[in-house]
């Protein structure tokens, strides 16, 4: 069953672009100052401070842009970042296709005051287009199911919920 959600109010302007190795470092600085609005959660890196922040993460920002593997799409609005996901395509044993390749979407993210524009169904839309380029049979991701909001987002983007995600740190 879908859960309502509140009648989007488009944004014509929007634009993806991907984010390369041979981006700018100020592209770079760019994405990681969104990726902090997403990410200074205590569940993901609990780092408040955003210099700290894209200091922290610029080494692992450019292990993601060489791997051949994974993907970072950003969501453009007037030359402004204000959204991202980042995909990674593996093979996977425990698909029924013959194909055997999963996306896993590892993030998605969209600026709180574009929510609800259509600006993630544009953003996963993009997603979903790079995965069958690729050959996926699906697309799999970890959210918070119990959220409405995000329940919600994923139901109306034909998500369902299969099993639970667990993390054990290291």
């Amino acid at each position: 069953m879908k859960t309502e959600q509140p009648q989007e109010v488009k944004r014509e302007n929007l634009e993806i672009v991907k984010l390369k190795g041979n981006d700018t470092p100020e592209n770079r600085v760019k994405f990681l100052e969104l990726a902090h609005g997403f990410l200074k959660k205590p569940m993901h890196t609990n780092i408040a401070d955003v210099e700290e922040f894209v200091a922290n993460r610029t080494e692992i920002l450019e292990r993601i842009l060489q791997n051949s593997n994974s993907e970072i799409f950003i969501l453009v609005e007037n030359g402004e970042f204000v959204g991202y996901s980042t995909v990674e395509v593996f093979p996977a044993l425990g698909l029924v296709s013959n194909d055997g390749y999963d996306c896993m979407l590892r993030e998605i993210y969209i600026k709180e005051d574009l929510q609800r524009t259509g600006a993630g169904k544009k953003l996963f839309g993009m997603v979903e287009d790079y995965a069958k380029q690729k050959g996926c049979a699906r697309i799999s991701l970890a959210t918070g199911w119990m959220n409405d909001q995000q329940r919600g987002f994923y139901e109306n983007m034909g998500c369902e919920r299969r099993c639970d995600f667990a993390v054990k740190k290291l």
